[in-house]
């Protein structure tokens, strides 16, 4: 996969199916619906403190999933426009939606390491974890994660 920048525009070229397969995955990877990437996302304000925490939760959080979920939406648009031609695929996204894509990139990551319960050791490890659909996690974060520092270096964010 290549990504380039335009000044209108990123670039996603030459995306095999595997690769391209993870990003159209992205919204699922990102949402934070579920009880356990939710915690992750939108963690209590203290620990020991429930009055602050329940002001959090009426008050930031509303706002918080709103925010993460139109970010997830503008994503979840983008990826309609992927095309695919003899098993390459391709897509372009504005420029102004850059700052969506990080955040969802960000978000699918935290999420599935939750989900997965992923450890700093295991991102650290140079051996994949014995059960599939964590090892598939890991590979996730590992390349969500690379794309999210290219559209990092390539954007003002």
């Amino acid at each position: 996969m290549n990504i380039r920048f335009t000044d209108t525009s990123v670039e996603f070229d030459e995306m095999d199916a595997f690769i391209s397969g993870l990003l159209l995955n992205l919204p699922e990877a990102a949402n934070a619906d579920d009880e356990i990437a939710g915690r992750r996302i939108f963690p209590g304000l203290k620990a020991n403190d429930k009055a602050a925490n329940a002001e959090w939760t009426e008050f930031v959080e509303p706002g918080m999933r709103d925010l993460f979920r139109s970010n997830l939406d503008i994503v979840a648009e983008d990826l309609k426009q992927v095309r695919t031609d003899d098993g390459i695929s391709t897509l372009s996204v504005p420029v102004a939606h850059a700052a969506a894509w990080i955040h969802t990139l960000n978000q699918a990551r935290l999420a599935l390491g939750a989900r997965h319960n992923v450890t700093e050791e295991d991102m650290e490890s140079s051996r994949m974890p014995e059960d599939m659909a964590r090892g598939l996690a890991l590979l996730q974060i590992e390349i969500y994660g690379e794309i999210l520092s290219v559209l990092l270096a390539g954007t003002d964010f």
